[in-house]
Parts: C-alpha cells; structure tokens; sequence
C-alpha cells in the first residue's frame, strides 16, 4: 500500500504548494473548529483541504476517522489519509500511522512499523511521538527493551509540558528506572503534571507527601492532593481519602465522611475499600453494625484477592453467626487463599482447624506448623485460651515436634504453604493393601 500512495502523495504535496492563501485561512478555521469539537464544521473546512492534498488537513481527516470523530470510525480510512500526510512529512499523521501500527487497528498490528513512524515523528519533535516512542522502549515492543532510551524520549515530551510524559518522568525517578533515583526529581515532575490538572499525578501527590518521599512529611497536603483527585473519581485517591478521615490524618477524624469515600472507591471495586466498609460494619464505626452487610463487603473483597477480607470471610464462616451458618468447607477455601499469601490470623485458625480435625483430617504437625507461622499474630492472641487447651491436650511426639519445624519452613517460603500443606497431609492417607496373590486351585 505504501508504495503504491506514495506517487499520489507526491502529486498532492506538489499541488499543495500552489494552494492560494485562502486555503491555509480555512485550514485554520478546521484546526480551531476541531479543537472545539465543533466537528461538522471542521469536516467541512477540512474535507475539501485534504482532497487538494493539504497535509495537515490530511492528518486532522485521519485524526476524526481513527476516532471517530464527527464522522464514522474507520481505521481504513484513517490509514488512509495519515499514510498521504505522513509521506509529506506531517507529524501527526506519523505518529497516527504509529498508533495504528501499535494497537493493530485498521492494519495487522506490527510494533517494528509503529516504532518507524513514532521515531519519525518524535525526531521532529511531536511531544505525543516522543511520549508513545519512550513507551516502546519502556517495554521492549519492535525494539529492545532499553529504560534509558525510553527516559530519554519521556524526558523530551516532558520537557514540552506533556503533563502524561511529566508523570511517567515522575515514575522513572520514584523507581529509578532509566535513570538516578531521585524523589525529589519525582516530586518535582509529578507536581508539574498535577498542575496541569493530571489526576494521577495528583493523587501521587498525596502518596509522596504522605510518605514523606521527596517532601517533608504532611499529611495535611497529602489530604488536599487527595481530595483533588478524588472529587475527579480517582478510585485510589477515594480510598486514601477515606482512610485519612478514618483514622483522623491530616484531618479531623470522621468517619461518616470515610464512609462516604470509601464507598465510592469500594463501587469502583478497590478491594482494600471494600474490605473496610466489611470491618466497619462488623464494628459499627460510622454505620449500623450489621454482620450480613460485613459479610457482603468481604465477599466483594474476597473474590478480587483481598487476604484480610479472604480471613474474616472465612472466620465468619467458622464460627457461624447471623450472617452466615457455620460452614467448615466454605471456611477452609477462604482461609487457605489467605493463608497462602501470608495471612497471619487465617494460618493460626486453619491451625485450630487441623488440631481439632474439623472440616479436614486431624494432624498435630500440621497445626504445629501452621501455630508457629502465626505464634506472633495478634490473631493467635486472640485465639491463646485455645490454643493453651490445644496444646495442653494434643501433645506431640519428639518426632512429630522435629516434622513440624520442617513442614513449617516449607510452608514459609513464598506462596509454597499450600503444596507443602497438602503433600504432608497426601502423605498421612492410609496406603491401600496391596491385593493378595492368588494362584490356580
């Protein structure tokens, strides 16, 4: 294709230079109509530039069909008209050619392509160019992963106050990725952005000031940067907006205003709310205590990974309540997820659940092994007259005390406590006789 238009686009670019004044008085009146959104004036003015050739009219034509614009979305026609203004030189209509390239829309996505037309429009230094360019290297797409080489583009659509550039500039300072660690770079770059009204940025205020990265400590700051962000439906800003007026940080405590924040993260599915609305409710902090309404915040919770919320699931449903009945299979699945990533108070209760031998086979190595996981837990704690009794009444053997140490150092190591869990109780089933001979009678 490009071979073929190329010809075409030499036609168009020689007729372009002829094009008499008026034209560049419509071509502008398209741009301004365009950054307006008024687009049926711009197709008007646009349309019948881009036919005479006129790339920048071209590039704006591509712009409305990729996104569909004023007119209906079509990335072949987009492909189009990017490709002729791309040819002479335009750009923006390289940088399109890219991002169709990119996400394969319109062509067989291709990321060496993209890479060609981001590079040759970056070099000319279109900030959009640059930032998708940084990004390529960033990730290794169409050329080999290089975080140098992808600051060093973020850094120069930064420079032209690209507020996206700025924050990930932000980022690559925070992580020194690509270059120095820095956080008071990263502050610096984040509150360029934030200023410039970029949400993410502004909630990564309110962390940095939180934290005290690259700023004195001030939680009064960070509360602002929240709200900020908040108030724009930033679902992390929400919940740490939620929390500060939960536990009084930076602000007066107050907690119907945490459950309003939180409520708006936790419909915005962040677990963390959601599991704190369940906590709260238990409590009856800022609400009504209600078991049933915990119990459908922790599920919510639960699903989407929440460990915290994935224990007191599954506490619930081991001791039973008005919320739900006791139910020791649905406990074990729920503990044993959060045990798995390390939750403290689910490995001591799946303990007492292997002391007792309820809802699973009894094994004292077991809950030795898990009990020493969680000895230092406040849930263990909690759980202490209990677990004394277990201890007093289910004594182990020498050997059976040296398995536990064992079981509990395979357990300890990263996401290895379930299959080192269940290969130690696989090995406690009884093996099955072997069938006796029989031969001719």
């Amino acid at each position: 294709m490009t071979t073929y238009l190329r010809p075409l686009a030499l036609a168009f670019a020689l007729v372009s230079a002829a094009l008499p004044l008026t034209v560049f008085a419509d071509l502008k009146d398209g741009v301004a109509a365009y950054d307006k959104q008024d687009y049926a004036t711009a197709l008007a003015e646009l349309k019948p530039l881009a036919d005479q050739g006129e790339p920048k009219a071209q590039a704006y034509l591509g712009l409305m069909y990729a996104f569909g614009n004023g007119i209906a979305l079509d990335y072949a026609e987009a492909l189009k008209w990017y490709l002729l203004a791309a040819e002479q030189e335009n750009a923006r209509a390289q940088n399109g050619l890219g991002y169709l390239y990119n996400y394969g829309l319109g062509v067989t996505r291709n990321y060496q392509e993209a890479v060609k037309w981001y590079t040759r429009a970056a070099e000319k230094g279109d900030l959009r160019a640059q930032g998708n360019l940084g990004n390529m290297y960033l990730l290794g797409f169409g050329v080999p992963q290089d975080d140098k080489e992808g600051a060093k583009w973020h850094l120069r659509a930064a420079n032209q106050g690209s507020a996206d550039a700025q924050f990930i500039v932000g980022n690559l300072y925070r992580a020194g990725q690509g270059v120095v660690l820095d956080h008071s770079a990263a502050v610096k770059w984040y509150q360029m952005a934030a200023d410039q009204g970029q949400t993410p940025a502004q909630y990564t205020m309110g962390v940095m000031n939180r934290a005290g990265l690259g700023v004195p400590q001030d939680y009064a700051v960070a509360a602002k940067w929240f709200r900020i962000a908040a108030d724009k439906g930033n679902a992390s800003a929400q919940y740490s907006l939620g929390m500060a007026n939960y536990i009084g940080q930076g602000m007066r405590k107050d907690l119907k205003e945490a459950v309003k924040w939180l409520n708006l993260a936790a419909a915005q599915d962040i677990a963390s709310a959601q599991n704190m609305l369940g906590n709260m409710h238990a409590k009856g902090e800022g609400v009504p205590q209600d078991d049933k309404e915990a119990a459908k915040w922790y599920r919510l919770a639960a699903v989407q990974g929440e460990s915290d919320a994935q224990y007191s699931l599954g506490n619930m449903y081991q001791k039973g309540g008005s919320a739900v009945p006791i139910d020791l299979k649905e406990a074990l699945i729920w503990l044993r997820l959060a045990a798995d990533q390390g939750n403290v108070g689910a490995r001591n209760n799946l303990g007492v659940m292997y002391a007792e031998g309820a809802g699973v086979p009894q094994s004292g190595v077991a809950a030795y092994a898990l009990y020493k996981l969680s000895e230092e837990s406040t849930s263990s704690e909690e759980n202490r007259p209990l677990w004394n009794r277990i201890l007093k009444e289910t004594p182990i053997t020498r050997e059976e005390s040296q398995a536990a140490e064992n079981l509990s150092r395979e357990m300890a190591k990263s996401r290895n406590l379930l299959l080192a869990l269940d290969s130690h109780i696989k090995g406690m089933a009884p093996k099955e006789a072997a069938p006796k001979e029989t031969g001719p009678q």
